[in-house]
């Protein structure tokens, strides 16, 4: 799963946080007794599970070509290189640049020690 498509979940989710927020604030302002909010909660549950079930069933797909794709010995011959994920090159690239920020970060502080 891509990058962007996980902030468009993440989106999504906060978004519908927010709105629940904003409807338990309202329902807590009208004093609507709690087990009346247990009611409604269970049947709101209660209802999304098959309407999430049949969502699942039709939108999903089965996919096994990214599980292929990882770094497999089997795949190699002596004269290739491994096949990687593009994931793990942008990990690779994250983790060189931390790297150098580490570096250069502990020669400011050398540096700004030295100033004193």
């Amino acid at each position: 799963m891509s990058f962007e498509c996980n902030c468009r979940y993440v989106g999504f989710y906060k978004g519908v946080q927010s709105a629940g927020a904003a409807v338990a604030w309202q329902v807590d302002s009208h004093e609507v007794p709690l087990l009346n909010q247990l009611i409604v909660n269970w049947s709101l549950t209660t209802v999304s599970y098959p309407l999430l079930a049949i969502l699942v069933m039709l939108a999903v797909k089965d996919d096994k070509q990214d599980e292929e794709a990882s770094v497999n010995p089997a795949s190699m011959d002596n004269n290739s290189k491994p096949v990687y994920k593009s994931w793990q090159f942008k990990t690779n690239e994250i983790f060189s640049n931390f790297e150098q920020m580490k570096i250069q970060v502990s020669q400011s502080k050398k540096n700004f020690r030295a100033s004193l």
